[in-house]
């Protein structure tokens, strides 16, 4: 049986397209941070691709989903965004979806690596 493939645009595409459908920009609004405020934003960002450990055939690739936001639609502090990851891992072409974490650095932004599968 032939396994998902995708492409990292097209995965940046879809993910642009959750941000619409889960309403994101709406959730940051009605908590009331304001439009400009640089520490929480009402976007995801998929980091360029890295390529990612060898298992069976096929290309795969590692890239990061990273968010400042960790409250509803995405989770909350019992569960940091585990309803993003639980609907990434169930999208064609998406291998594995990491556990998130916190950057240590800055203290404000949460990632977490997502596994794509380019070919078979």
């Amino acid at each position: 049986m032939k396994k998902a493939v995708t492409t990292v645009d097209e995965f940046r595409r879809a993910v642009e397209q959750l941000e619409q459908t889960w309403h994101l920009a709406e959730h940051v609004a009605r908590a009331g941070y304001p439009a400009d405020d640089p520490f929480v934003g009402a976007n995801l960002v998929v980091t360029d691709p890295k390529p990612a450990a060898r298992r069976g055939r096929g290309e795969r690739v590692l890239v990061e989903v990273a968010t400042t936001w960790n409250q509803p639609p995405f989770g909350s502090e019992d569960d940091p965004l585990g309803a993003l990851r639980r609907e990434l891992a169930t999208w064609p072409g998406v291998e594995a979806v990491g556990a998130p974490d916190l950057d240590p650095q800055l203290g404000w932004i949460w990632g977490f690596p997502v596994t794509l599968r380019l070919s078979q």
